[in-house]
């Protein structure tokens, strides 16, 4: 099933037992499991049971599905890496999922599972491949991301848009928020606020020169700072975005250490959900004791781009080696 199909029921209001979500494109997962949530809790007042494949076995989770809440007469119950499932795990769940718990949904998030589960086809379960669409198909995601918002856009503008965003669908999500809310009670984003707004940086932004040096990819990092202050980004205002992404970095090894899963780090992070995974991985390329000396190096940076007579350029290039090394 695709993915717009099952989005369009999810907005409807209709829900299904079981959804099975795979591929590679988390973003989608994240926002059909808000949705989700949003239908079964309007009122926020309950929350998923989630669990990781290993935590409990099948028949511990699908007993949780079948008790019956004091709080809630819903239940919403995830399985997250459902692809190291075994056979016979897969087996306990058809078993449930041709006879479901009324009023309780179960989610399996996965980045692939087998030929047979993608063949399962009844009125009970959804299986919908989550991959990241091809170029030509970014205008049609951006026209979707601007309904959910109740806003339209303009074939111009959604072209624009998606010429300058990419097919990143979390930074399309973004963009689409940022020109609703520019737009206001005007409810309708045309070219010139695409212009406005969102600046024309395909494959060179914030988030990938930060995410580089989370990396630890020198190079390609001090190549996308040459292109954003190319584009009249201040050094002082790079530094910074540097510095938060190194404050939200050593938080997620700090938070790791004390024995935090990764679906509670959003919170200590105050980040988007769909981009814990990138700064935990990232994290991983550090070692704790480094943080003093990295924000040291930080703190120099800083005074130097406010008193050296080298340029901006070159302060930040040999700040970003000093980082990545």
């Amino acid at each position: 099933m695709k993915f717009q199909e099952i989005d369009s029921e999810l907005r409807a209001g209709k829900l299904r037992s079981v959804y099975i979500f795979h591929g590679p494109e988390r973003f989608l997962m994240t926002t059909s499991l808000a949705l989700i949530q949003k239908i079964l809790f309007p009122d926020g007042s309950s929350q998923a049971d989630r669990f990781h494949v290993g935590e409990k076995t099948i028949s511990q989770i699908l007993d949780i599905l079948k008790t019956s809440s004091m709080f809630s007469p819903a239940h919403l119950l995830v399985i997250d890496e459902a692809e190291k499932l075994k056979k016979e795990d897969w087996d306990l769940l058809k078993g449930y999922w041709k006879n479901p718990v009324e009023k309780s949904v179960l989610v399996l998030l996965a980045t692939k599972v087998g030929v047979a589960v993608t063949r399962e086809n009844s009125k009970a379960i959804a299986v919908i491949e989550c991959k990241t669409p091809y170029p030509r198909e970014i205008p049609s995601w951006i026209q979707m991301e601007a309904r959910r918002l109740g806003v339209q856009i303009s074939q111009g503008a959604s072209a624009a848009l998606a010429e300058a965003v990419g097919t990143d669908l979390g930074q399309i999500s973004q963009s689409v928020e940022k020109l609703s809310l520019y737009v206001g009670d005007k409810k309708l984003i045309d070219l010139e606020d695409v212009e406005k707004v969102v600046a024309n940086t395909a494959s060179r932004t914030v988030f990938e020169m930060t995410n580089a040096i989370g990396n630890r990819k020198a190079l390609e990092a001090t190549k996308l700072i040459d292109n954003l202050l190319g584009q009249g980004e201040a050094p002082l205002k790079i530094l910074a975005m540097i510095s938060r992404h190194f404050r939200i970095l050593a938080k997620a090894q700090e938070g790791l250490a004390r024995g935090m899963a990764e679906r509670d780090l959003a919170g200590l992070l105050k980040v988007n959900p769909f981009f814990v995974r990138d700064y935990v991985s990232q994290a991983k390329h550090f070692r704790p004791k480094d943080w003093p000396a990295r924000f040291k190096i930080l703190y120099a940076c800083d005074k130097s781009l406010k008193s050296s007579r080298l340029s901006g350029q070159q302060t930040l290039e040999k700040t970003i080696w000093k980082l990545c090394g």
